[in-house]
């Protein structure tokens, strides 16, 4: 099975989110490269699913600061989209612990293309209203960018 490429089309315009897009891309891949493998590593695709929960509990709060902050017209139906990711991560977890041999790729891609159609189509309709924000590269990691006064 084929990982999943980070394409400058994904891009958001605001880098910190796009390097969050690209660390978890890359986190999906190694999780199913993991899951794909002859022998199954149940260690590895534990510690996998367990580094996706709390990232996304980390991206999604920053992602939705932002859109605060510029004030994005579609906050509430992407923070919905938000919530069903986190619901269904925490669901293939919950599959995963139960029965560690059940959770195949086919559930992780499925939740990995769900994550893939969601920076896609969703976050990169952030980069026209992310016109007018300022990135401080001091900035702590969970602040988001400010608007400029123009």
């Amino acid at each position: 099975m084929t990982g999943i490429q980070w394409r400058e089309s994904m891009s958001t315009g605001v880098a910190r989110l796009d390097a969050d897009h690209r660390e978890l891309i890359a986190h999906v891949n190694s999780l199913g490269a993991i899951l794909n493998a002859a022998a199954f590593d149940a260690k590895g695709a534990a510690l996998g699913l367990l580094f996706l929960l709390r990232y996304t509990q980390e991206h999604f709060p920053r992602e939705e600061k932002l859109m605060e902050v510029i004030d994005y017209p579609f906050l509430a139906d992407h923070k919905a989209q938000h919530d069903e990711a986190t619901r269904a991560l925490h669901e293939l977890s919950r599959l995963f612990f139960l029965c560690p041999n059940r959770l195949t790729t086919g559930l992780l891609y499925d939740f990995a293309a769900g994550l893939v159609r969601h920076v896609i189509f969703l976050d990169t309709k952030l980069g026209p209203h992310v016109r007018g924000v300022v990135e401080d590269e001091e900035q702590a990691p969970d602040e988001p960018p400010q608007k400029t006064s123009s």
